[in-house]
């Protein structure tokens, strides 16, 4: 979930030339290890992980040089 989540989030970025096509990767790692992973696996820690993923990958910077 938080995977494609920042996965969407990322391509959208790239296509709206908000960051570089190598920067999707990055991204999607950088929202994979700040993620906190719950033990509980309902539908309601799926949609708040979703959101959870795409909200920080919409206002995470790429520190990388353009």
């Amino acid at each position: 979930t938080v995977l494609n989540a920042a996965n969407e989030v990322a391509v959208r970025r790239f296509l709206d030339g908000e960051i570089r096509f190598t920067d999707i990767a990055d991204l999607i790692h950088a929202a994979l290890q700040e993620h906190r992973w719950s033990e509980r696996s309902n539908l309601e820690a799926i949609a708040e992980a979703d959101a959870w993923a795409r909200a920080w990958s919409e206002r995470h910077e790429i520190l990388s040089e353009r």
